[in-house]
């Protein structure tokens, strides 16, 4: 049978409770716009099983959940692009910093943190 999960899918609830699930079981998540559009009650314990007697008479449209493999190479790219942003975010900090103490180092250099540009750094570091 079935089993209904959720309504929220633009956040990030459901994830882990459909992780657990999908193994033993077929799970099918729900948007909540075609929830709202189909007539019905709405309480706690009924609600599961008007969603499940909605979700096998066809009423109701699952989401299209990636397979783990795919969710998991989403998931390490999406970090990855954080990770360049944050290095992106401190380099230009350190530009900032060398700006304001009138070193000019990205006028005569390309990347200030590149190994040219870290030896010239750790040099004035080290006076």
């Amino acid at each position: 049978m079935p089993l209904p999960l959720g309504k929220i899918p633009g956040s990030v609830y459901w994830r882990p409770v459909y992780n657990l699930l999908e193994d033993p079981l077929t799970v099918f998540l729900v948007n909540a716009t075609h929830v709202k559009n189909v007539p019905g009650r709405k309480t706690d314990k009924a609600e599961a099983r008007w969603l499940a007697k909605c979700m096998r008479s066809g009423l109701l449209q699952a989401s299209c959940i990636p397979l783990k493999g795919q969710r998991d190479v989403r998931d390490l790219t999406r970090y990855r692009t954080k990770l360049v942003q944050e290095r992106v975010r401190e380099v230009n900090r350190v530009q900032g910093v060398l700006e304001r103490a009138n070193i000019k180092l990205a006028s005569v250099m390309a990347d200030i943190m590149g190994v040219s540009g870290r030896a010239m750094l750790a040099a004035l570091i080290a006076g």
